[in-house]
């Protein structure tokens, strides 16, 4: 999750038990994070036990809630504040929630090879318990052009360590060598010695002169030098 500096006060007739304000104002504050993020149909479970005698504190004027680190769901902490006088939290007290998030992801449908860039066919939706499992995916496009550096299960999420960007250049294949300069274009053959993913930095043979350049992957078998402008 991402570190929240959200702040709010909540304002009642009646005193305001800290338990029930800091739940409500934690749950508003993963969700808004939840959507930053991009997770699809987020759940929370959130766990008041850690904060024992405090948790039925009360404050009449309201409490004020500040979201001090919300990096890690097994350990939230938060700064509460009663500006009531002569509260014990007038100064604000430092207090810990612990959470569990729940969210739709995408995960294999077989198990897959390293090396095979993602198809549609291959992920499928699952709710799963994402506690212990921050890099997931919850975005198709995300998938796109990645190939799998692991092998990944059947059942399994995927996660960002499994991915890295699908090769579209590969060593010894032939490549078309494109420089365009102002209105004037040039193409050659050319024949890659490096692989190389999309705007990746290869070293590419000129087959006419027999030169190495420098070039930038700009598509399946198409490259560009470094040094003049891209088409």
């Amino acid at each position: 999750m991402l570190c929240g500096a959200v702040s709010a006060a909540a304002h009642a007739a009646a005193p305001q038990r800290l338990d029930a304000a800091l739940l409500a104002f934690a749950r508003q504050t993963l969700q808004a994070q939840a959507e930053a993020a991009g997770w699809r149909a987020p759940e929370f479970e959130l766990n008041p036990q850690s904060l024992g005698a405090r948790a039925q504190a009360a404050c009449q004027a309201g409490w004020q809630l500040q979201a001090q680190d919300t990096r890690s769901l097994l350990r939230l902490r938060f700064r509460a504040t009663c500006p009531d006088q002569g509260s014990e939290a007038a100064h604000g007290w430092d207090v810990l929630l612990r959470a569990r998030l729940s969210a739709e992801v995408l995960v294999a449908t077989q198990d897959l090879a390293p090396g095979r860039a993602i198809a549609a066919g291959d992920v499928r939706w699952q709710r799963l318990d994402l506690t212990n499992l921050p890099d997931a995916f919850s975005r198709e496009e995300a998938l796109q052009a990645q190939s799998l550096r692991t092998r990944v299960r059947a059942g399994q999420a995927l996660q960002q360590r499994h991915l890295e960007p699908s090769l579209v250049v590969r060593r010894g294949e032939a490549v078309r060598i494109v420089a365009r300069n102002g209105g004037i274009e040039v193409q050659a053959a050319g024949e890659a010695l490096d692989s190389g993913a999309l705007n990746a930095t290869v070293r590419v043979r000129n087959l006419s002169s027999g030169r190495i350049i420098a070039a930038r992957v700009q598509g399946p078998g198409l490259v560009a030098p470094v040094d003049l402008p891209s088409p």
